[in-house]
């Protein structure tokens, strides 16, 4: 289990302004209730979380959030593991605080995290404020909070915070498993998009490195439809996917993504990678996961990293990224966000 599993680092602080998807608007969260956290789970994921545990962190000066599967097993080991997984970069990052949300119907495995992020939060001088256990249906405090210690009835399904967020589309997906499988590839789709490079004369290969015409134009292709909030369709989407193959038009592009049009440029890759034959697919996941990263959604960031490296298993720019979501680092240390 290594520490690329924390697959759901966002940049979304409870109590302190985080990116909507306006360009210039932010917006306070603040939970005052154990339902409340339970509505900002699958919030601030994009996803509903099942057999997984989620962390919430405070006062650190780049705060983050994390979401971790559960060991199959409750070993020395998983346990050990999912302990440096999640408070590595609770360290790292200075946080002074975390709440934890486990969800899941193993009690055996879902006690044994418990006590095993409890101990590691106090040996690391963390302060675990609670710990709540969650199956979908009832909810209990394992420790800290204030609340009934046996199990109670939840449903967050109406909830402000998560109407909100369907609403919005922030919340898109049942689970993680929807959300990956929401980017992998349509075939054919992916046929239409390979017998168009044929009908354009466009080779596998991408465009040359330098090919300054190119760049410019997926340049000005990926900022109107950006603004028009609509992915490209055809023989524009077939010709991006090719374009970007070269360094010189994937840095147009990449240099486009900012934090106030993240999720624009987020949803408009996610849509060309559908559609992207697989020789043609690890700057377009790329991309995607750049986007990701820099509109908070870590756990989307890291299926499309995951996709690049399916396709390419030494690229680059997929290792950066993940890098970047290993450390848990913040979209707002990017420099050009």
């Amino acid at each position: 289990m290594p520490l690329a599993n924390v697959d759901g680092m966002t940049n979304a602080p409870l109590d302190t302004p985080f990116d909507d998807s306006s360009d210039t608007g932010v917006r306070r969260i603040t939970a005052h209730s154990i339902e409340d956290l339970l509505a900002l789970a699958p919030v601030v994921l994009g996803f509903w979380p099942h057999d997984s545990v989620v962390m919430f962190t405070f006062g650190s000066p780049l705060p983050f959030h994390a979401h971790l599967r559960l060991p199959e097993r409750v070993s020395t080991q998983d346990l050990r593991e999912v302990e440096e997984t999640m408070l590595t970069p609770a360290v790292t990052h200075d946080v002074a605080a975390v709440v934890l949300l486990v969800y899941g119907h193993r009690e055996r495995v879902v006690k044994a995290v418990h006590r095993a992020l409890r101990a590691g939060t106090r040996r690391r001088g963390i302060d675990l404020v609670g710990c709540i256990w969650a199956d979908g249906e009832r909810y209990q405090v394992l420790s800290g909070l204030k609340g009934s210690g046996g199990p109670v009835p939840y449903d967050v399904g109406h909830h402000p915070y998560v109407v909100e967020a369907v609403v919005e589309g922030r919340l898109a997906f049942a689970s993680r498993e929807e959300m990956v499988a929401s980017i992998e590839p349509d075939p054919a789709a992916c046929s239409e998009v390979t017998a168009a490079l044929r009908r354009l004369g466009l080779g596998d290969d991408g465009p040359d490195a330098d090919d300054e015409g190119t760049a410019e134009w997926a340049e000005r292709l990926v900022m109107g439809r950006v603004e028009l909030g609509e992915p490209p369709m055809g023989d524009e989407l077939a010709r991006l996917a090719w374009a970007v193959q070269a360094i010189s038009a994937r840095d147009a592009v990449w240099a486009l993504i900012g934090r106030g049009t993240a999720r624009r440029h987020e949803s408009l890759w996610a849509a060309v990678l559908r559609q992207t034959p697989e020789h043609l697919v690890p700057p377009v996941a790329d991309l995607l996961a750049f986007s990701a990263w820099q509109a908070g959604d870590g756990a989307m960031a890291w299926a499309a990293v995951d996709r690049a490296r399916r396709a390419r298993p030494d690229d680059r720019m997929a290792g950066m990224i993940a890098d970047l979501l290993d450390r848990a680092i913040p979209p707002q240390a990017w420099p050009a966000s």
